[in-house]
């Protein structure tokens, strides 16, 4: 009975993605998701994938009220001085609870000064990658160089975050 629960618990831990956070459920496949109608930050529409590269790709979903997303915008940007663009895509998306905020967002890259790109989403964008009806924030993801997701954070972790784009970037 013993070795069978072992085998039982090796099994299951060898199918959960290395660095996923349990409460933060992954994504589906940037193949899914890159047709997503997004914004640019001057209000331009766009979509997910004219916006990503080829390779692994690092999605970050903030909001300028959202104290520990200071905290992750201000670590991707080093990750951005560490892999370069042609090496790792890095998209931060904005998810308002007030659709034009736009002094709020201002204010948060301002403090921030992301290196990155930074693209406005939608309630519907978040559920799109998992998310719940609440938004829950920060949210990061990040995806090997396939689109398939490898890792998913729902609080600021840079040493874990380090390690699963480091397991994506060759």
């Amino acid at each position: 009975m013993l070795q069978r629960r072992t085998v039982l618990i090796a099994g299951l831990a060898a199918a959960t993605p290395a660095y996923a956070t349990t409460a933060v459920p992954l994504p589906p496949s940037l193949d899914e998701l890159s047709g997503l109608p997004l914004q640019t930050l001057d209000g331009a529409d766009t979509t997910l994938g004219q916006h990503l590269g080829p390779g692994p790709a690092v999605i970050s979903f903030w909001a300028s009220w959202c104290a520990p997303c200071v905290e992750e915008a201000m670590h991707l940007s080093t990750v951005r001085h560490r892999y370069d663009e042609a090496r790792l895509n890095i998209i931060g998306l904005n998810v308002e609870l007030i659709a034009a905020n736009d002094e709020g967002v201002r204010r948060f890259l301002d403090r921030t000064r992301p290196t990155y790109k930074q693209l406005r989403a939608d309630m519907s964008t978040y559920q799109a990658f998992g998310g719940a009806a609440q938004l829950n924030l920060p949210r990061l993801f990040v995806f090997d160089a396939t689109g398939r997701p490898t890792a998913a954070f729902g609080a600021p972790d840079a040493p874990a975050v380090n390690r699963a784009i480091a397991q994506v970037v060759s």
